[in-house]
């Protein structure tokens, strides 16, 4: 009864406007960067060519690295695996089977069987040899060697936001905290940033980004990029000794926009006025009753501009790019970790481990030395477990669950604009792998 789906992949965007246009819900937008499209869900209806443009790209390049993986581990064809995608999409077992996708048939007790023949158990025995993930990834933890040397690991995952955050978010004065603590700490020789975050606010990412530079002057801090380390979250890792990013990692989106909230016109259909004093043309700027007027609107640009230029500096002399390059690639734009190596924004391709041996090498530390795992985020391992147990107990939703679910991700993002300057650097979308 099982199946393989192997079909492409795709990205759906939700569009609000033409919803908050009917219930009076009004949006002003300045932006910088003709790529950074992360406004467009509540101002138009549909994809702008340049979203559409860098969107296809994106995916191209992450299928494009799925395809080539499959096609060698299984010792097929990349044209085999596009045709199959084209042309079935989801196989059945035994489709699956013939088209050597997978090696075997069986039910779980068969499988059950032949691993009690490789583990040499009982074949009356009703099991075999076997340890938890949890248990597993306890006895790694208990066996890590030690060492006085320590290389300390940071996460950095979800959205950036202002303050402290929650666990579930990036907070700049919370991380900021963290790494300066670490940076101080005589024991910690080096520090791992590992980021997956779609950024978020630009003061907490400056924030974040400054304890970086800091560190950076005193002990090496290597940048490691999970999924994605986009828009505020590239921010936070230009000033690393090493960028280390995987081929499929999502990065760049180097652009600023804010997004400017009313509610004037639906308050005034549900019978609801305000009337203003004030001591100046600007006082009220902070209002949502209103629109903002041309003069606010041109306020709000010059910093979305300032910001957006700031963050085109920091590139350039970061990673030693001539300033009109980084303005090419940047716009706002998205690219794959191993296009990103290619343009100068990335040093190499590689995971956790790679970023955590180079900061050895780094800090001259040789064999001796041990890692450190900070904060409350989860580590590598930790998420393999969950994820495990998580699918274990995961009972099938109902479509329309589903569905509002995935409208209930693709709002999550607002209730993370929490910038006290309204002004924001984050990726376009909220990334999801099914």
């Amino acid at each position: 009864m099982g199946s393989v789906e192997i079909d492409g992949v795709s990205v759906e965007s939700a569009f609000f406007a033409g919803a908050m246009a009917k219930y009076g819900l009004g949006v002003q937008v300045v932006r910088a960067g003709k790529y950074k499209s992360a406004v467009e869900p509540f101002t138009a209806q549909k994809l702008s060519p340049e979203n559409r443009q860098q969107t296809q790209s994106l995916i191209t390049n992450v299928w494009g690295e799925l395809v080539n993986t499959i096609s060698s581990s299984r010792n097929l064809t990349p044209t085999q695996i596009q045709t199959l995608a084209d042309t079935q999409g989801i196989l059945s077992a035994q489709a699956a089977q013939e088209q050597k996708l997978v090696d075997k048939v069986g039910y779980l007790d068969q499988v059950v069987n032949d691993l009690k023949e490789l583990t040499a158990a009982d074949p009356e025995a009703d099991s075999f040899n076997q340890i938890s993930i949890r248990s597993y990834s306890s006895s790694q933890a208990q066996n890590a060697k030690s060492s006085g040397n320590k290389i300390a690991v940071v996460y950095a995952q979800g959205d950036i936001v202002d303050g402290r955050g929650s666990p579930q978010q990036v907070g700049g004065e919370s991380l900021a905290e963290e790494i300066r603590q670490l940076r101080h700490d005589e024991t910690v020789k080096a520090i791992v940033l590992r980021i997956n975050s779609p950024g978020g606010s630009a003061t907490a990412s400056e924030q974040i980004l400054r304890e970086v530079q800091l560190t950076k002057e005193q002990k090496p801090i290597i940048i490691s990029m999970g999924n994605y380390a986009a828009s505020g979250g590239y921010w936070i890792a230009t000033y690393g000794d090493r960028i280390f990013a995987e081929p499929n990692t999502i990065t760049g989106s180097i652009g600023v926009f804010g997004l400017l909230f009313n509610v004037g016109e639906l308050a005034r259909q549900n019978g609801i006025t305000w009337d203003t004093v004030k001591t100046g043309n600007l006082a009220d700027t902070q209002t949502i009753s209103r629109p903002k007027t041309p003069q606010e609107l041109a306020i709000y640009q010059k910093s979305v501009d300032q910001i957006y230029n700031q963050f085109l500096a920091k590139v350039a002399e970061s990673r030693n790019l001539p300033r009109p390059k980084v303005e090419e690639i940047a716009q706002g734009r998205v690219w794959t970790g191993k296009e990103a190596q290619g343009l100068g924004l990335v040093d190499e391709l590689g995971g956790l481990e790679a970023a955590i041996a180079y900061a050895a090498k780094a800090a001259d530390l040789g064999d001796d030395w041990q890692v450190e795992e900070n904060n409350q985020e989860r580590s590598p391992l930790e998420q393999i477990r969950e994820l495990v147990e998580t699918i274990q107990v995961q009972q099938p939703m109902d479509p329309f669950t589903r569905e509002m679910q995935k409208l209930q991700t693709q709002l999550t993002g607002i209730r993370n604009l929490n910038d006290p300057r309204d002004i924001y650097a984050r990726l376009p979308f909220n990334l999801e792998i099914k």
